[in-house]
């Protein structure tokens, strides 16, 4: 969309803005290169899945990753990151040797997984609701178009009927959904189990 490039496009100049600005150290700050890589992966998997979680992107191939990543299940912007850079090192290791491209993994191994890890729109919930009320499914599908699965459920120690829901949302989504079933029942009993895997119609948004 419009919006995802115009923010991509602001996060590029940023970015190129800094590594312009910002000096390069005339000696590692680092000596270690096992250590900077995992550093270095830590922090760029933050930045990366900060911006994926405003909407944006760092440009390139998190941009692909984007697209992959909604359009088949199971993909995910860190792990489009690993399999685009498998080229990338197959060449360096012709260029270099065998050192440099074995960090250059653990670099790209560590980023991946702390960028999908931060950008939680790549994380399934699948959660259960339990409540007396009526109506929490009907403002479910209402305010987050999601498909609502309702049966009713008996207490086996209260005898007490109770609605039970089930629904299938991304993590970005808890907050929503947590403010939803409040607002209508407090008392009510949540359960959520994060890296649900989905086949079928389910619909992943980033």
């Amino acid at each position: 969309g419009k919006g995802f490039c115009l923010r991509s496009l602001i996060a590029v100049t940023i970015q190129t803005v800094f590594m312009t600005v910002i000096p390069i150290p005339k000696t590692p700050i680092l000596s270690d290169p096992l250590v900077a890589c995992i550093i270095g992966g830590l922090i760029g998997g933050t930045g990366i899945g900060l911006l994926l979680r405003a909407h944006s992107s760092g440009g390139g191939q998190d941009i692909i990753g984007v697209i992959f990543a909604k359009k088949y299940p199971g993909v995910s912007v860190g792990k489009m990151a690993i399999l685009t850079n498998i080229f990338v090192y197959a060449i360096c290791l012709i260029m270099f040797d065998l050192e440099i491209t074995v960090y250059s993994l653990i670099y790209t191994t560590v980023f991946a997984l702390i960028c999908d890890r931060v950008h939680v729109q790549n994380i399934n919930m699948s959660v259960m609701i339990f409540t007396k009320q009526d109506g929490i499914e009907d403002i479910i599908m209402r305010e987050m178009v999601r498909g609502v699965t309702k049966w009713e459920g008996v207490g086996a120690y209260t005898k007490e009927t109770s609605n039970i829901l089930y629904i299938m949302i991304s993590k970005y989504e808890v907050d929503k959904l947590k403010e939803i079933v409040h607002r209508v029942d407090p008392q009510a009993f949540i359960i959520f189990n994060e890296g649900s895997r989905v086949i079928g119609n389910f619909e992943k948004r980033l």
